[in-house]
């Protein structure tokens, strides 16, 4: 029997977000680490840089909440 064994969250959000696998994601970087303040709760977001040969991904629901039309992504 072959053990399943879950992606790191970070490549799961990848995957949610452009629907890129795994297999599509070279060179897979931590770029930056954001931290701040938001009415007293620390917040932090990690900022991630890669190479891919996909040549579609999936449009993001949340661009929306970056302050870019989504039509930018």
């Amino acid at each position: 029997m072959r053990s399943m064994i879950a992606p790191p969250p970070f490549l799961r959000e990848i995957c949610e977000e452009t629907g890129l696998l795994e297999q599509d994601i070279r060179e897979l970087r931590l770029q930056y680490i954001l931290i701040r303040l938001n009415q007293g709760e620390v917040r932090q977001q990690f900022i991630y840089t890669a190479q891919t040969a996909a040549a579609t991904f999936t449009k993001r629901r949340r661009a929306s909440r970056t302050g870019f039309p989504a039509s930018r992504f």
